[in-house]
């Protein structure tokens, strides 16, 4: 069976993003409500823990099975049970750990009790979901997700209603989600035979041989993730170590509100572009595919990006401050960086593809460890000075530097580019709609009962016309598959 076409696998791809990015949203929302900034940081370092913890100890299983899947067949049964009992070990390893650094970080025993489980429940769920992305199949990744989304936020708005939200029922909310997912994904991995019991017990793999070879390839990858949420996160670390909890607070509440929107406008070129750039380079050797895929996706991360920083600088305190309680509002400029600082991040994931493709995942290791030292070093000497603004300034530039390096060291197994007229047109874009609220506001004013939403409603809807004159809603010429088999050939 043939998978979906790219077209139709961004658009489950979406989806299967709209729905947890909302939900996620709204959770954000019901607790900053909830807790106060200084007490939603500490909500927000126990998440930021548990997700470091989990690109560090399971990322590399996923980024493996990916690798390798395309020059397998899903026959290769012994295979993914092989990743599947590596997962197992990992969830109940890692989750003990968790609960370790949590209690060292001073958290109640409950606390690291459901940051253990979270741990183990997110190792399971990336696991199942890497596996239908390794299969080119989002359906069931698509429905999994829906039921996971609606879990959290059934629970966390019913907790909300009976006054009952706070740190540890928040993170129990979460945590259901994760189960509920995993116990539906899982049971569509056994209904189309992808794993099974036999499979699990079986000693099929060969274990020394595949271990090695999987750790080879992803244990770099897992310190380069580990790395980039250093150079991403850690300035929520630094901002605590000086005291400033309430500027925290506010920065990662408006961030994960953020991370919602630019994961729905991200996420899906990706995960529908990284298993066919595998294929294209590793299995059928047809690299120019590859980065005329690449650009694609760059160009139109670049447009939306820019329209997303122009929006958030002069529309996004406004918007903020009919979503979250004012003690949380941060200026225009400040969410523009942080859009920028994800949006940036969102591009390197192409720029360092040329060494996923080739094996080479030491080197993005080697250069996020250095973006990384250099950027923590930074925080620690501007921060006392510059407070908030001098750690967003150096998010955005540390994700800079990241890219331009990536791009330029893989110039030659990969080249990563984007159109300059593209970029051209980005930047007057975003300038544009920067802009709109000013000149609407100085121009027609008078004439407007609530000038601050016309701007914000006529900003969107720039961006919906310039999308469609642009072709964004299309996707390119289909590359076409080449032939794989499957567990039933």
């Amino acid at each position: 069976m043939e998978p979906p076409s790219r077209h139709a696998q961004v658009l489950l791809y979406f989806f299967a993003k709209l729905v947890p990015g909302c939900t996620g949203m709204l959770i954000v929302l019901l607790t900053a409500r909830a807790l106060s900034p200084a007490d939603y940081s500490l909500y927000a370092l126990v998440l930021t823990l548990v997700l470091m913890a989990i690109q560090f100890l399971n990322s590399w299983q996923s980024q493996a099975l990916l690798h390798f899947f395309p020059t397998r067949t899903l026959g290769a049964n012994g295979s993914v049970a092989g990743y599947a009992r590596m997962c197992l070990v990992t969830a109940c390893v890692g989750g003990i750990l968790v609960a370790c650094l949590l209690t060292a970080f001073g958290y109640s025993g409950l606390t690291c009790v459901l940051g253990a489980m979270l741990f183990s429940a997110q190792t399971a769920w990336s696991f199942l979901c890497t596996l239908f992305q390794a299969l080119e199949n989002p359906k069931e990744q698509l429905r999994a997700t829906v039921l996971q989304s609606l879990s959290q936020v059934a629970l966390a708005v019913t907790l909300y209603l009976v006054g009952y939200l706070f740190l540890e029922s928040a993170l129990l909310a979460v945590l259901f989600g994760f189960i509920v997912g995993v116990g539906y994904i899982g049971r569509a991995a056994f209904h189309h035979g992808a794993i099974n019991a036999n499979m699990l017990l079986a000693q099929s793999w060969s274990a020394k041989s595949e271990f090695r070879r999987a750790v080879s390839y992803g244990a770099p990858i897992s310190v380069w993730i580990l790395c980039s949420q250093l150079y991403s996160v850690s300035d929520r670390f630094v901002l605590e170590s000086q005291g400033l909890l309430v500027d925290l607070g506010k920065y990662a509440a408006t961030r994960e509100l953020l991370v919602g929107v630019v994961s729905l406008l991200a996420m899906p070129l990706l995960l529908m572009a990284h298993p066919i750039i595998m294929r294209l380079f590793i299995s059928e050797g047809r690299p120019q595919e590859a980065e005329r895929l690449i650009e694609e996706n760059l160009s139109k991360l670049f447009l939306l990006g820019a329209m997303m920083v122009g929006v958030t600088y002069s529309s996004g305190q406004w918007a903020l401050s009919q979503l979250l309680p004012r003690t949380y509002l941060l200026d225009g400029r400040a969410c523009a960086l942080i859009a920028a600082a994800l949006l940036v991040g969102a591009c390197s994931m192409y720029a360092h593809k040329g060494w996923e493709v080739s094996g080479n995942t030491w080197r993005m290791a080697l250069l996020g460890f250095c973006v990384a030292v250099i950027s923590l070093s930074v925080n620690i000497v501007l921060a006392p000075i510059y407070g908030l603004t001098g750690v967003l300034w150096v998010g955005l530039l540390s994700q800079v530097v990241y890219f331009m390096g990536a791009v330029f060291m893989t110039r030659n197994i990969l080249r990563v580019r984007a159109s300059p007229k593209v970029i051209m047109q980005a930047v007057l874009l975003g300038g544009f709609l920067a802009a709109v609220p000013s000149l609407l506001k100085q121009y027609a004013s008078h004439h407007l009962m609530w000038p601050s939403l016309v701007a914000l409603i006529l900003q969107l809807a720039i961006c919906a016309l310039i999308c469609f004159k642009l072709g964004l809603h299309r996707q390119s010429a289909e590359i076409p598959h080449g032939k794989r088999i499957s567990n039933h050939d």
